[in-house]
C-alpha cells in the first residue's frame, strides 16, 4: 500500500477477519476513540507534580533574525508556479503573483512559523 489513499481491505481484529468497509471504519474508530484510556492504564501513578516532568525553560532563548523582503522575493521567485496548493490551502501562483502586495506582513512573521524547506 504504498498510495496514500489506499484503503485496507481486510483487517485481523481478535482472530477475526473483517472485510466489510463499514466495520473496518467502525473499528478503526472504536481503536482511535479508546486509545487514550488503554495508554494511561499504562502510566505509573505518582505523586510528583506534571512540570516536574518537563525540561526547565530556557529563560531569554529566544531569537529573532531581520528577513530582508529581498529575501523573501528571492525565494518565491524559485518556487515552481503550481496551482496546486499544501496545508495552507494557498498555491505557489498565488503567492508568486501577489509577493509585492503581501512581502510586508510575511517579513513580520517570526522565523520559527516559516518552513525550513524556504516555502512561506
Amino acid at each position: 500500500m504504498n498510495n496514500k489513499t489506499a484503503f485496507a481491505n481486510e483487517l485481523l481484529i481478535n482472530n477475526v477477519l473483517i472485510n466489510d468497509k463499514r466495520e473496518i471504519v467502525e473499528s478503526f474508530n472504536i481503536y482511535f476513540a479508546n486509545i487514550g484510556a488503554r495508554t494511561s492504564h499504562n502510566v505509573p501513578t505518582t505523586n510528583k507534580c506534571f512540570t516536574s516532568f518537563m525540561p526547565r525553560s530556557q529563560i531569554n532563548s529566544m531569537s529573532i533574525q531581520y528577513v530582508a523582503p529581498k529575501d523573501i522575493t528571492n525565494i518565491v521567485n524559485k518556487l515552481k508556479p503550481e496551482s496546486s496548493s499544501g496545508q495552507d490551502g494557498i498555491s505557489t501562483k498565488l503567492i508568486k503573483a501577489t509577493i509585492t502586495n503581501i512581502i510586508n506582513p510575511i517579513i513580520h512573521i517570526p522565523p520559527v512559523f516559516k518552513s525550513r524547506r524556504g516555502h512561506i
